[in-house]
């Protein structure tokens, strides 16, 4: 997202190389699990780095509608996602558990390149979530319900240590 953001455009994307640590390499870069460049089910998308990276590329985002049956088997995803290589570093995995560093680096059809490194994400222990940033995520995540029930949901979850169970399953 950062490069995208950047100002990569991902109809001229080339090859996109990532590096992380070991532990993620075999849940959902192509180890012990098992190839991730052949996906067709949500199940298969949500633990596939090659389409989670593909689809933040082309929609700029990773929300539940990028997760949809029509949006996982568009040609653009498919063709992009496998153009992503992933391949494990002994040197971010022994920075693992502390941190969850992972390097992307996009080769442009033009031969030029850009690269990101990062060694967390919002909610990890390094920056712990807000109750404002978990907030902002659930309205996000949220838009097809009525948004009176999210705030009264919101409102529960603000002041739930004086509030009965009754509240909370209301």
């Amino acid at each position: 997202l950062a490069l995208r953001s950047g100002g990569v455009v991902a109809s001229n994307v080339e090859r996109v190389d990532v590096r992380i640590f070991d532990v993620a390499f075999h849940i959902i870069g192509g180890g012990d699990e098992g190839t991730k460049h052949e996906v067709a089910t949500k199940e298969q998308a949500d633990h596939s780095l090659p389409y989670l990276i593909a689809v933040a590329l082309l929609d700029g985002r990773v929300m539940p509608e990028q997760f949809s049956p029509a949006r996982i088997v568009k040609d653009d995803v498919q063709r992009l996602l496998r153009r992503v290589r992933v391949r494990p570093s002994s040197l971010l995995s022994a920075r693992f558990p502390r941190e969850v560093p992972a390097v992307v680096r996009v080769t442009l059809a033009d031969g030029s390149a850009a690269s990101c490194a990062r060694v967390d994400f919002d909610g990890f222990t390094t920056r712990p979530a807000t109750f404002d940033g978990a907030v902002r995520k659930m309205r996000a995540l949220s838009t097809r319900y009525d948004p009176s029930v999210i705030d009264a949901l919101i409102d529960v979850v603000a002041d739930l240590e004086h509030r009965d169970v009754a509240d909370v399953t209301r």
